[in-house]
């Protein structure tokens, strides 16, 4: 660890200096610096076994180059999608839409898969995939008559699997 301290005294401030003419912000660069010591750390465990400080130099100035250009190609990235997306207000109430949409899915997809294997089938293929009765009696090989018959039995048994969230949600909104 001795050896370490003598390469970041030596090099810290220039690296800083460089990195600094690269993103202007002195914090931004300072922290550069740092990861780019905590790479050579990982990447050469055994600092003291690197003989030729050409290579350590080298490691560090290359390591901060890349650091900056891929935080210039993230903020680019990030620049590029602000102007695309149009600017939304960030609500907490859009968030707690979106919670109970995503948990209502998750849920209805667990109740989906509780459901016996070919009733499970049918209502993928008609509620989910949109197929028409006459397809999914193709596909599954089946009589129109069972596929309407499942159709039917797989509602019944997700209304019942689902009529506490159904409820909850009734609660929630009024």
């Amino acid at each position: 660890m001795e050896r370490f301290e003598v390469i970041f005294k030596e090099y810290y401030s220039r690296l800083v200096y460089y990195a600094k003419t690269k993103v202007i912000d002195t914090e931004v660069a300072e922290d550069i610096v740092q990861d780019a010591f905590v790479q050579l750390i990982n990447n050469k465990s055994d600092i003291n076994n690197v003989a030729n400080p050409i290579a350590i130099r080298n490691f560090l100035y290359t390591s901060i180059r890349y650091a900056v250009l891929n935080r210039a190609r993230r903020l680019k990235v990030h620049d590029n999608y602000l102007t695309l997306t149009p600017q939304i207000e960030i609500d907490d109430t859009d968030l707690e839409q979106d919670i109970i949409k995503v948990e209502t899915y998750y849920r209805l997809h667990q109740a989906i898969n509780s459901l016996p294997h070919v009733c499970q089938k049918v209502v993928r293929y008609g509620y989910l995939e949109e197929l028409s009765n006459s397809e999914i009696a193709e596909k599954l090989g089946i009589a129109l008559e069972t596929v309407k018959s499942h159709k039917k039995r797989g509602v019944k048994l997700l209304l019942e699997r689902m009529i506490f969230l159904i409820s909850a949600l009734l609660l929630h909104l009024f």
